[in-house]
């Protein structure tokens, strides 16, 4: 898309909102997840390419967790990875992040079109943080 404002041309405003309005329609958020889990190994999210495109992002969000009482509201810790990273790394590596409260860890596959959990993240040590959400923010 090519973006063309010429100083005192008559129709600039109309210019400018046409283009920031699409603009806004292409940087798309698509939320794939939205709730509490462990992110066990049974548990994985996909959408497609397309849905993230080159330049795009994956967010998973963490939050912390209390069995029986669910996600807490603090704590919120968002990792993110751009779409070029993912598609170099494919869908095989783990990534393990450690919260810097707690003695919880997590492990995940990330790829272009999905992610997957751990079984270990169901482990009792590992349960202090819970999965919230899960965004894919598309590239424009």
């Amino acid at each position: 898309m090519m973006i063309t404002i010429t100083k005192g041309m008559p129709d600039g405003p109309q210019a400018i909102d046409s283009n920031f309005k699409e603009l806004r329609q292409n940087g798309i958020t698509k939320s794939v997840f939205d709730g509490a889990a462990y992110f066990l190994d049974t548990q994985s999210f996909s959408w497609s390419e397309e849905d993230i495109g080159p330049s795009g992002k994956l967010i998973l969000i963490f939050e912390r967790y209390q069995a029986g009482t669910g996600a807490l509201g603090y704590f919120t810790e968002p990792i993110s990875f751009d779409a070029a990273t993912l598609k170099k790394i494919g869908s095989g590596v783990s990534y393990k992040v450690r919260f810097s409260d707690s003695s919880t860890v997590k492990v995940f596959y990330p790829s272009l079109t999905g992610v997957h959990g751990h079984g270990d993240n169901g482990l009792d040590a590992n349960k202090g943080y819970a999965l919230t959400h899960v965004l894919v923010v598309k590239g424009l």
